[in-house]
């Protein structure tokens, strides 16, 4: 949450002061400015009104309040006692009264004349401030006015998520956070750190709106850094063995997202115990061309000796599997075949897994996907991983992602 200080009420106060209190008539939009306070000043405000801006200009606080008082005596109709609280901000403003404005803009926004899609970063920014001093439902009703002020503004929304998490309320913390992300469908930007925010806050909520809301994330800012945090607070939230996270860190490496030395060694040895040491070599040898991975590591070594005993007799166990009756030798095969590069060979015997008894097929349907997906055959990916159900599908929905950005 940013801290504020007098400047931060620059752009909106620049915005309200720049748009004309009040007038006989709004002009054409194509010329005007939107005007901050809508309809005509009363002839006996008007003056009281005048005296009270020259007052504002001067800087001096005793002829602020001295005019201000008089404004207040004159001011009766709508347009008036909005532009006196328009006035009013715009002192509050300089002189960095946080009070000050917030009981301006309720005095503007109670007239019924102001426009208040101007007024809204004014009241977020008083939320902001709200915050800063700890005082988080003060921060909530102020964040909740502006987004009712502005209802396309996801920002509001997200401030008021924010609130709530500080004040122990996860559940509604992430509603919030989730009305604010739909309003991407009406062509709203979403912030990283919005994203990022909403998603450490439900991970720690432990919610399952958390695999929601990282898909939202890597959707919408799919970096490497973004991919691995993804599919690491996937993986945590989700409580996967030790199968499923090769899986993960599959796609993780695909997508570049193995960004540390931990990621290389924990994916290796989780290969190594499965007896997959060739994709373990390909993966620590990309770690070393990255300088990532000593080449000297007793993982590297293992990975290395290991290697060519698991590539002796592939080719007869393949065979093999082709004809067996348990669909979990095919399954099983594949894997070994993934492994080497072979993805051609691999996604073969992943169909037969998912054809025959004694193998999952929505871990078969999720292998024959990633092998498809790393051969290069978007489509027959795509409807692979859409064939995926159970627990499972949260993954596959992940390699979707990841597809359609691959194009």
């Amino acid at each position: 949450m940013r801290t504020l200080t007098s400047a931060t009420f620059g752009a909106a106060l620049a915005l309200i002061a720049g748009a004309t209190g009040a007038s006989a008539a709004p002009a054409p939009a194509a010329t005007a400015q939107p005007m901050a306070c809508n309809g005509a000043l009363s002839a006996g405000a008007r003056p009281a009104l005048a005296d009270f801006q020259a007052a504002i200009a001067t800087k001096d606080a005793a002829k602020i309040a001295t005019a201000d008082a008089a404004a207040q005596a004159k001011a009766k109709a709508p347009a008036d006692i909005c532009t006196l609280g328009q006035l009013e901000l715009q002192a509050a403003g300089q002189a960095n009264d946080f009070t000050a404005a917030s009981a301006a803009v309720t005095r503007a926004l109670g007239s019924g004349a102001a426009n208040g899609t101007l007024f809204a970063p004014v009241v977020a920014n008083i939320g902001a401030n709200q915050y800063n001093s700890k005082n988080y439902a003060g921060a909530y009703a102020s964040f909740m006015q502006a987004s009712q002020l502005n209802p396309n503004d996801p920002e509001p929304l997200v401030f008021a998520a924010g609130a709530k998490a500080k004040m122990n309320d996860s559940a509604a913390a992430i509603a919030l956070y989730q009305r604010a992300f739909a309003l991407r469908a009406k062509g709203a930007t979403l912030k990283q750190e919005w994203l990022a925010q909403a998603v450490a806050d439900a991970y720690r909520a432990k919610s399952p709106a958390v695999v929601p809301l990282t898909v939202d994330w890597v959707s919408a800012y799919p970096t490497p850094s973004n991919w691995h945090d993804t599919l690491q607070i996937y993986a945590g939230a989700a409580g996967l063995d030790a199968t499923a996270l090769i899986d993960v860190y599959r796609l993780e490496r695909a997508t570049k997202g193995l960004t540390a030395e931990g990621d290389y060694a924990n994916f290796a040895n989780l290969l190594l115990g499965k007896g997959y040491a060739n994709e373990a070599k390909a993966v620590l040898a990309e770690g070393v061309a990255a300088n990532l991975v000593k080449p000297t590591s007793p993982v590297v070594v293992e990975a290395r000796q290991r290697a060519p005993g698991e590539i002796a007799g592939l080719a007869a166990s393949a065979a093999a599997a082709r004809t067996a009756a348990s669909g979990q030798v095919a399954l099983n095969v594949g894997e070994r075949l993934y492994g080497t590069g072979d993805y051609a060979k691999a996604a073969e015997l992943f169909r037969i897994a998912a054809t025959k008894p004694g193998a999952d097929s929505a871990t078969a349907n999720l292998k024959l996907g990633e092998a498809l997906a790393m051969s290069g055959d978007t489509a027959g990916a795509k409807a692979a991983f859409q064939a995926v159900t159970g627990p499972k599908a949260d993954l596959a929905k992940f390699w979707l992602i990841w597809l359609g950005q691959r194009g």
